[in-house]
C-alpha cells in the first residue's frame, strides 16, 4: 500500500487506485472487489463523433483513435 509515496509527486489517481484494489468484497468472503470487476465498456455513437468529424476534417487525432480502438477490443474481449 505504499504505491503512492516516494520521491515523486503524490498522485490521486495512484491513491484511489490503490484502495479499490485493496477494497474487501462485502457480498461474498472471497477475495477483493477488483476480481469482480469487469474491463469492458458499452459503446455509443458519441463515442465516435469526434474520430469521424477530425477525419472528415482531416485532422490526425491518434490518441483519441487509440482510445477508441481499446474500447472495440475490450467489447470483443468475450469472442
Amino acid at each position: 500500500n505504499n504505491w503512492n509515496n516516494g520521491d515523486l509527486l503524490p498522485s490521486y489517481v495512484l491513491e484511489i487506485s490503490g484502495k479499490i484494489y485493496y477494497k474487501r468484497d462485502d457480498l461474498t468472503p472471497n477475495g477483493h472487489i477488483v476480481n469482480h470487476m469487469v474491463d469492458c465498456v458499452d459503446l455509443k455513437d458519441s463515442d465516435t463523433w469526434a474520430a469521424i468529424e477530425a477525419t472528415k476534417l482531416g485532422v490526425p487525432v491518434p490518441t483519441l483513435n487509440a482510445a477508441l480502438e481499446a474500447r472495440y477490443f475490450s467489447v470483443m474481449k468475450d469472442d
